[in-house]
C-alpha cells in the first residue's frame, strides 16, 4: 500500500451526486433501490479510479485490470454509510480478493470513532506499516507498526498466501537489484522504476531502496 493523490471528481458525479442520492433514499422497493444504488458503477467513475490507482488495488497493490475486473470499493461501506454511496472521496479501486473476500462490509472503529483502517488517499501507509523482505526465507511480509496498521494488515489479508506467492517472486528480484544498485546504474534504474506508483508492490521497492541507501531522481 502506498499513498495515492486523489484526482478531481469525475464530471458525472459533479453533475449527479446529489440527485442520485436523493433518488436512492426515495426508492420504495429492493429492486428500485439496487438500480439506483448501482449508479456508482458508472463507467466514467470506474475509469477515473483505474487511472488514479494505475489499475492497481488500493490495498494490496496487485495489478488488476490486465487480468480481471476491478471493484469499486466504498471505504466506508455503503451498507452502513448509505449517504456516502456516491461521494468521490469514499471510493477506491480494489481487487475482488481484498474487497469481496476480506474487507466486505467491515469497518472497525477506534473508541473515539475514528477509522482503524488505512485509506491510502488520506493516510501515509509507511507511518503504520512495515514492508519487509526476509532474504533467508525469501518472503515479503507486511507488518503493522500501529493499531491501525495491524488492523489493516489483518482485515485485508495483506499476507495471504496467494498474494504473497506472487509478491515474493517480484520482490525477490528487486532485492537482488537493490544489492547492486549502488554500483550498477542499470540496476538502480530498474529499482527506481519499480518504486513508481504505476508498478506493482511499489511499497516494497521503496522500502528496499531506503534499506540500501538508494535515492532516485525524481523521487516517486
Amino acid at each position: 500500500m502506498i499513498s495515492v493523490t486523489r484526482t478531481a471528481k469525475p464530471a458525472i458525479l459533479v453533475a449527479n451526486e446529489a440527485l442520485w442520492l436523493a433518488e436512492l433514499l426515495a426508492a420504495t422497493s429492493p429492486e428500485e433501490r439496487k438500480a439506483k444504488q448501482d449508479r456508482y458503477r458508472h463507467v466514467e467513475i470506474k475509469l477515473a479510479l483505474e487511472a488514479m490507482f494505475h489499475g492497481k488495488c488500493a490495498f494490496c497493490e496487485a495489478c488488476i485490470t490486465h487480468v480481471a475486473y476491478s471493484d469499486i470499493e466504498h471505504f466506508r461501506p455503503k451498507a452502513h454509510f448509505e449517504h456516502l454511496t456516491f461521494v468521490w472521496e469514499n471510493l477506491l479501486l480494489a481487487c475482488p480478493r481484498c474487497n469481496q473476500g476480506h474487507k466486505r462490509d467491515h469497518f472497525p472503529l477506534a473508541p473515539d470513532g475514528t477509522s482503524l483502517l488505512l485509506d491510502p488517499t488520506k493516510d501515509n501507509p509507511t507511518e503504520h506499516l512495515h514492508f519487509r523482505w526476509h532474504a533467508q526465507s525469501n518472503t515479503s511480509v507486511v507488518l503493522g507498526k500501529t493499531t491501525r496498521g495491524r488492523t489493516t494488515r489483518r482485515l485485508l489479508g495483506l499476507n495471504r498466501s496467494n498474494l504473497r506467492d506472487e509478491r515474493d517472486k517480484q520482490v525477490k528480484r528487486l532485492a537482488v537489484l537493490a544489492t547492486y544498485a549502488t554500483s550498477d546504474p542499470k540496476a538502480k534504474q530498474i529499482l527506481c522504476e519499480a518504486m513508481q506508483a504505476n508498478h506493482q508492490f511499489a511499497a516494497f521497492a521503496r522500502a528496499l531502496a531506503i534499506q540500501h541507501g538508494i535515492s532516485c531522481d525524481p523521487a516517486p
